[in-house]
């Protein structure tokens, strides 16, 4: 997303109220997890913009994570900080 399409990519997250994203790739036991945290103003709108989106690399990026995506996997929830 640093690249060509980088403007494309930061008008998605004006769009979701979000002021920062990021995605971590991990190798799991069972392949690979991919890790995505959004910081959002307000998540149900945040949601609905994503889902409503007209933007292209909108549209890719849900194609792409219907291929990609499988079963959940186990988590916990080790730190939730925030300044209110």
């Amino acid at each position: 997303m640093n690249g060509a399409r980088r403007a494309e990519a930061l008008a998605t997250l004006v769009d979701e109220g979000s002021r920062h994203e990021t995605a971590t790739l991990i190798d799991g036991g069972d392949g690979p997890v991919l890790v995505d945290v959004m910081e959002v103003d307000e998540g149900e709108q945040s949601k609905t913009a994503a889902l409503e989106s007209s933007h292209p690399i909108d549209a890719e990026h849900k194609r792409v994570m219907q291929t990609a995506v499988g079963d959940a996997v186990p988590s916990e929830l080790l730190l939730d900080l925030r300044l209110s």
